[in-house]
């Protein structure tokens, strides 16, 4: 008799399977054990977004959106080669710590929690979280920065995707991680 498998298998490689599996594993822990810093009271390091309960739906509604580094009244998108630097979560983890800016109609200038997910696109990885969006100046931002763990070192291309009930948009940047 001969074992049996699903067509549905996708054969992974060793390193690769490893890979996955230590990174599945590894992401929910960015969520609970933020950066971690000599200075306790580290300036540097931003507050983690607050997490909500986001309403998703199709949508004809484009808003232009972006990834950058805030807070949000100094916010700065990140350009195309910038150079990012990864900072260490308390488990070890590495680490970078964007905020993501929304740009809505005119009018649409209130409170509301928004899918965001960011993706390398060079290997699929990807991290997604519900997230609270505030009004500040004439864009909604984050209400703080999203964990994003990675293990990759250098040119990364990273795709931003921000969904909401009948709402989306996208972003994609290259950036160097340090």
């Amino acid at each position: 008799m001969t074992a049996r498998t699903s067509p549905l298998a996708a054969p992974l490689s060793r390193p690769r399977l490893a890979l996955s599996l230590s990174l599945a594993l590894l992401a929910p822990l960015a969520v609970a054990c933020g950066p971690v810093d000599p200075e306790i009271n580290d300036p540097d390091i931003p507050d983690q977004a607050t997490a909500c309960a986001a309403s998703v739906s199709q949508g004809d509604v484009v808003w232009p959106v972006a990834l950058g580094a805030g807070p949000a009244e100094d916010f700065k998108p990140y350009s195309d080669g910038e150079v990012l630097p990864k900072i260490t979560g308390g488990q070890g983890l590495s680490m970078i710590t964007p905020l993501v800016r929304v740009e809505p109609a005119a009018g649409d200038l209130s409170e509301i929690c928004l899918r965001v997910r960011i993706e390398e696109v060079q290997d699929g990885f990807s991290a997604q979280w519900n997230v609270l969006f505030v009004p500040v100046g004439g864009a909604l931002f984050s209400d703080g920065a999203l964990y994003y763990p990675t293990p990759t070192t250098g040119p990364v291309d990273l795709l931003l995707t921000v969904e909401g009930d009948g709402l989306s948009g996208t972003a994609d940047i290259s950036v160097v991680l340090e």
